[in-house]
């Protein structure tokens, strides 16, 4: 405790002050700053290797050997990101990088001046060849998706180390960061936190620096800053790593670049408030959450909060059931606010049902879209747990006749089977007007026919939002008639298309379709279709 309290009045009392990169030579002598157990900061020792200079533009690393604070039987320990290293009281960068299976605890070091001129690199997404570690510290487990996606948030070379994260702790308020202090990067908080942990490694009036890498390298973007306690520092023989739990929200992170991250103190940035609701027969709970704004990241964040919800509510992993997901977005646009309802259905068993991957591809078409920035304000989800697989599939299709005058009346009795083996039917009649020809009848899944014939590019922001409606899986029964070009011939097959059906699927949406659809319905329907169908028709000309 008597070495802490130093720590703490040195830099308390002493200016710091910065070592330039050429001042710093091969077996030099230092120490550093990190947080290995409770709040406060320990020392540990460092040895200057040696400098690696222009290992990319305008890029250095600095080689140091470590020691102290068991550095020797952990290794460097994955948390350290940002911990600050001084030399003669001067300070020169932040521990940043190691590798994993190594004998002995060598770090690269981010040199100081590089961090805190982050204008001096290119904003892209152009990493640094160097892999490393980030961990990442969740309050709750996520399923084997939930966790696939979240990785997806990161570039190659960055790889998640996820761990668990205690509740918040009870601890005085009046602490105040500095040098060496245990911080996270808050993604999301609420009824599940999700952060990424490492240490802060500089101070200048408000503004801090931390990590001495990037989180994702998207520049601007605004994420809580919290303060940490550390549990204790678990050895392990490919990556030694700190487990974590947060304190209190003490700033903003508003910078994420190549040397590290940036942000403000005492300030608060936007937060999304995302409530989720389950019910079934049972019971009903309520799940709140708040995650960091970002475009880029909101579509991984808010399906994540899903995921968790789930989880929490479901005691067992049931087989057969079927949710039914209503969403309503709320986000502002330049000159107006507007609120988004739809629906989605899911299966549990179902490949083609909808899931959180269908949730974030909704997401990133809205918050990525050409045509207007949107910001969204707030989410609300309620969904339906329903104990019963609500699952057809279109078993056969009888038509009153395939040959047909042009304004005759084509009647179509469809024949559904669902889960347990019932069968029943739904009739249509469609009252036609077509020239003579030879047409081709879609009856099934409105998602199958969107995959072949997908939806224009559109350009108005709110026909993006009526296409995502249109998308929606399951809960509707499409039909359509459509014509096609000389030589062309679908087979009542199903799935088995034949080679132009093929290529026509692979195309670009900005290609034109050889294709003419005639008639287009979808109608209301309680189950999910699990499949769709393909029948031919001839219009022959009045006598």
């Amino acid at each position: 405790m008597g070495e802490k309290l130093a720590v703490l009045i040195f830099l308390l009392i002493f200016n710091i002050s910065i070592m330039d990169l050429d001042s710093i030579k091969p077996k030099m002598k230092g120490y550093g700053l990190s947080t290995f157990s409770e709040i406060l900061p320990d020392t540990f020792e460092c040895e200057i290797i040696d400098i690696m200079k222009d290992i990319e533009p305008k890029r250095n690393l600095i080689i140091a050997r470590l020691s102290k604070q068991n550095l020797e039987n952990s290794g460097v320990v994955s948390g350290m990101s940002g911990s600050p290293v001084f030399i003669n009281n001067k300070l020169i960068g932040a521990v940043a990088y190691a590798w994993e299976f190594q004998k002995e605890p060598i770090c690269g070091i981010t040199p100081i001046y590089e961090m805190l001129y982050p204008e001096s690199f290119p904003k892209g997404r152009n990493l640094p060849i160097k892999n490393f570690t980030l961990p990442i510290a969740l309050s709750n487990n996520l399923d084997k998706k939930a966790i696939e996606l979240l990785k997806q948030i990161f570039p190659e070379n960055i790889k998640p180390l996820f761990l668990p994260m205690g509740k918040s702790e009870k601890k005085d308020t009046e602490i105040k960061p500095s040098l060496g202090y245990a911080i996270g990067a808050t993604f999301i908080d609420g009824d599940l936190k999700a952060a990424a942990i490492g240490t802060l490694t500089y101070i200048n009036q408000d503004t801090i620096y931390a990590f001495g890498h990037p989180l994702f390298n998207f520049g601007e973007l605004e994420l809580p800053l919290v303060l940490g306690k550390i549990h204790c520092v678990m050895p392990a023989y490919d990556n030694s790593f700190k487990l974590f739990s947060p304190i209190k929200e003490i700033g903003l992170i508003n910078y994420d670049y190549q040397t590290g991250i940036k942000g403000v103190l005492n300030k608060k940035g936007k937060k999304i408030p995302v409530r989720i609701k389950i019910r079934d027969n049972n019971k009903k709970e309520i799940f709140n959450y708040e995650i960091g704004y970002h475009y880029k990241l909101i579509p991984f964040f808010l399906p994540i909060c899903l995921s968790s919800s789930y989880s929490s509510f479901l005691s067992q992993t049931l087989l057969n059931y079927t949710i039914k997901n209503r969403i309503k977005l709320r986000f502002s646009l330049k000159d107006r606010e507007e609120e988004f309802i739809y629906e989605k259905i899911t299966l549990s068993d179902e490949p083609k049902s909808w899931e959180i991957y269908d949730f974030y591809s909704d997401l990133k078409t809205i918050l990525e879209n050409p045509l207007e920035k949107v910001e969204i304000k707030d989410c609300e989800i309620e969904s339906e747990i329903l104990k019963e697989k609500k699952a057809v599939k279109i078993f056969e299709i009888t038509l009153n006749k395939t040959i047909l005058l042009s304004k005759d009346e084509l009647k179509i009795k469809i024949t559904f089977q669902d889960f347990q083996g019932k069968i029943f039917d739904k009739d249509f009649i469609l009252k036609i007007n077509l020239s003579p020809a030879q047409y081709s009848l879609f009856v099934g899944n409105p998602d199958e026919f969107y995959n072949l014939f997908p939806l224009k590019e559109e350009k108005s922001f709110n026909k993006i939002l009526e296409n995502i409606k249109k998308r929606k899986r399951g809960n509707l029964l499409k039909l359509a008639i459509y014509s096609q070009g000389e030589g062309i011939f679908l087979k009542d097959l199903g799935y088995s298309l034949p080679l132009s059906l093929r290529r026509l699927k692979k195309r670009s949406f900005s290609e034109t379709s050889p294709f003419t659809i005639h008639y287009e319905k979808e109608e209301d329907f309680d189950y999910f279709i699990t499949n769709s169908k393909i029948l031919t028709l001839e219009v022959k000309e009045e006598k």
